[in-house]
């Protein structure tokens, strides 16, 4: 059961990883359906998502009450993986595509996420201030701070976006003025996947 998962994150604990094991069946499920994922990549759930998403959680570890809104959530990653690594922390889903919502509520209320909302609209569009924004490569950097700028509220020395991307981010890292932390991937999770992903933390 999720034998990748308990190499590289051995602090997981069982219940975590049963429910973990109930979202990759769920997910998978409703990815016959629903293009929830890469079909052509659904046999790789494990390795490339769920690994990808808990890579956050080796440099960052979220507040109890924080509110964090997952933008272009999809399938619920990276959200739905650190909303159950940090059940006391706040996840907002939010996702412009109504048949990925409807696939999604159907996942929270099976997996009985209490700190997850999930919301049906661009996030750039929503009424509702939180304190962190995270994502999976979703966009460029420039475009998604214009997105959340409006409505992220940071709390103190706490980063207030946390991205997952390729090795782009280099490039566009250098045009914006914020204070920044960049951290491979591949140092904690050694598969070749990771040789180009990197978790980027932005400050105000």
């Amino acid at each position: 059961m999720l034998p990748l998962v308990k190499k590289y994150f051995n602090e997981i604990t069982d219940s975590q990883l049963n429910q973990l094991e109930n979202y990759k069946n769920i997910l998978l499920d409703w990815n016959s359906r629903v293009n929830l994922i890469s079909r052509k990549d659904q046999d790789n759930f494990e390795q490339h998502h769920l690994l990808h998403s808990l890579a956050i959680t080796k440099f960052y570890k979220f507040i109890p009450q924080q509110k964090v809104v997952d933008i272009g959530t999809g399938g619920g990653l990276p959200g739905i993986p650190l909303a159950i690594m940090f059940p006391q922390t706040e996840f907002i889903l939010v996702d412009s595509r109504k048949n990925k919502i409807i696939a999604l509520q159907e996942i929270v209320y099976n997996l009985q996420l209490n700190n997850v909302t999930i919301i049906n609209a661009r996030v750039e569009n929503i009424n509702l201030k939180y304190n962190l924004a995270i994502g999976r490569a979703v966009g460029d950097l420039q475009t998604m701070i214009g997105w959340i700028t409006p409505n992220t509220q940071p709390l103190p020395s706490e980063p207030f976006l946390i991205y997952l991307k390729g090795d782009d981010i280099f490039n566009e890292i250098k045009s914006l003025n914020y204070k920044y932390v960049i951290k491979p991937i591949y140092e904690i999770i050694d598969l070749p996947h990771y040789k180009d992903k990197y978790v980027v933390m932005l400050y105000k």
